[in-house]
């Protein structure tokens, strides 16, 4: 299925999951989840592990 989001918190809506969920998977704090769905720039790194841990996996297309 595919779906157009418009953020992180959204996918995480969208998967069923609070960010309680995120923080355990991701071995963090709740607060650092809430940092996390609102920043606008962040490492390729963080955003793999945060959709890694909803449960999708992270595809990068670069077109030239």
């Amino acid at each position: 299925m595919k779906q157009q989001v418009e953020g992180l918190r959204e996918l995480r809506q969208i998967t069923g999951k609070a960010q309680a969920d995120i923080a355990s998977a991701l071995n963090i704090k709740q607060p650092s989840v809430s940092k996390i769905e609102k920043q606008t720039d962040m490492y390729l790194s963080t955003l793999r592990s945060y959709v890694e841990a909803v449960g999708g996996k992270l595809e990068l297309t670069v077109k030239l």
